[in-house]
């Protein structure tokens, strides 16, 4: 029986260097994998393609939004024209937008603007047996047609769960809720659910986009005659509002 010879020298030299070059190959792998994961969430997870990006934990809101003062050249898609006396606002997902120099920039509303429809992402909070509802630092709170900007309730008092309602008193309904829109109502638009809404949602969110609507132009298609001047700012708003609810308004 022949005793196995033991490798040379070169043998060895070219056993080690296949070794390391298996060995440069795998972290290069992993490099690549690091870049391509890094690529896909600087492709989807960020549509401002900004850096200043801003994580938002207050109440479990855990949402990411750019920091006040970013500023973009053109208005994400699906934003709000929000009108106010002496200029506008423009609202999209939880961002406030005032026109800038060379585009427009993140800011913080006032008080008391007014807008159709709670950001996607929002935290409900209670004081004194009030709901509010907060995202990105803004507080706001139910009212005719829409939701309000409002000041911040005191820190200290806030809670998280809503109080038990009075003896033989219902819930309060959940936001966004609207009695269906009256029959008849001429506002011109054919409208369209994008994301599989139902006809009771659909008539509730475009009661609430026509009263929206109504208050933003003056315009009201039950009692304004259709040759009205505002018939056209009121279907631009009530669309874009149908339109920030996933509905196709034309």
């Amino acid at each position: 029986m022949k005793t196995p010879r033991k490798p040379g020298p070169a043998t060895l030299g070219l056993l080690l260097a296949g070794l390391m070059a298996v060995g440069a190959v795998a972290p290069a792998y992993a490099d690549r994998d690091d870049r391509e994961h890094h690529e896909r969430h600087e492709r989807f997870d960020r549509p401002y393609r900004s850096d200043h990006w801003v994580l938002d934990a207050r109440f479990h809101h855990n949402h990411y939004y750019p920091a006040l003062g970013y500023s973009v050249s053109v208005l994400p898609p699906g934003h709000l024209d929000i009108g106010l006396r002496g200029g506008h606002l423009f609202f999209q997902a939880g961002v406030w937008f005032r026109p800038a120099r060379h585009g427009y920039v993140v800011v913080t509303p006032p008080f008391g603007v007014a807008i159709p429809v709670l950001p996607p992402d929002y935290s409900t909070v209670w004081y004194q047996s009030t709901p509010y509802y907060y995202a990105n630092g803004v507080y706001y709170m139910a009212g005719q047609g829409g939701y309000t900007v409002v000041a911040p309730p005191p820190d200290d008092a806030i809670v998280m769960q809503p109080p038990p309602p009075p003896v033989g008193m219902p819930p309060a309904p959940p936001p966004n809720y609207a009695p269906p829109a009256p029959a008849g109502a001429q506002d011109g638009l054919m409208v369209y659910p994008r994301n599989g809404q139902s006809a009771a949602q659909m008539a509730s969110d475009r009661a609430q986009c026509t009263d929206w609507a109504v208050n933003q132009t003056g315009y009201d298609p039950l009692r304004s005659p259709p040759a009205d001047s505002r018939r056209a700012d009121f279907q631009r708003a009530a669309g874009a509002c149908l339109d920030a609810r996933g509905y196709t308004a034309r």
